[in-house]
């Protein structure tokens, strides 16, 4: 209660003046986010590119994907707070899969993002086979989108390996969550930090 009330209070403090200040251009990131149309480094770019799909949410890919974003990452969470309720299960992992989760059902593609789900690998016991496929995924991609960008990676090169790289990507940070929630097995490996630091 103490940890809602002060993020609650928190919060208010932040964004109350600017929202009374200048309304809309406190709405503005939330409105320019809303009518992005998923990037091609999602997996909803590729999703609304199946061709029932794409009848369907041909006109609307900007609102369609904001419904299902909302909808799958609301899904996912309600899903993590079940497992942090009924378990006992780290903090950092359920912060670790609460990222992971954001990543999968994101409709923007950014390395910003990797960068948040890098900070827990020294905090998470993920395999390390699972941690190089992710590193090798976060490098893979930022080539293929930002070298297409600068002009060093041809666009057709982009255009032929992305899907397998944004498939591939999403496998690893499934398997991430996964693991760092309880709900798969491995051999993990020891993290930097670990329960017994708390003491």
């Amino acid at each position: 209660m103490r940890l809602v009330a002060t993020a609650v209070v928190v919060a208010a403090l932040v964004n109350l003046p600017f929202a009374v200040l200048s309304p809309s251009g406190w709405t503005y990131p939330l409105r320019f986010q809303g009518s992005r149309r998923p990037s091609w480094a999602s997996l909803w770019f590729y999703a609304f590119r199946l061709p029932v799909v794409r009848s369907i949410v041909h006109g609307h890919r900007a609102g369609a994907a904001n419904v299902l974003v909302v909808t799958t990452l609301v899904v996912a969470l309600v899903v993590i707070a079940v497992v942090a309720w009924t378990r006992r299960t780290d903090p950092f992992a359920l912060g670790a899969a609460t990222v992971a989760v954001f990543l999968l059902t994101n409709k923007i593609y950014s390395p910003n993002y990797d960068i948040w789900l890098a900070a827990f690998l020294p905090l998470v016991a993920w395999p390390a086979g699972l941690r190089r496929a992710f590193g090798a995924g976060t490098v893979a991609m930022f080539i293929a989108v930002f070298g297409n960008f600068r002009g060093f990676v041809a666009r057709d090169v982009t255009v032929a390996v992305l899907p397998y790289i944004v498939v591939a990507r999403a496998a690893v940070l499934v398997a991430m969550a996964a693991l760092a929630l309880g709900l798969a097995h491995s051999r993990p490996t020891t993290p930097v930090w670990s329960a017994s630091d708390r003491n």
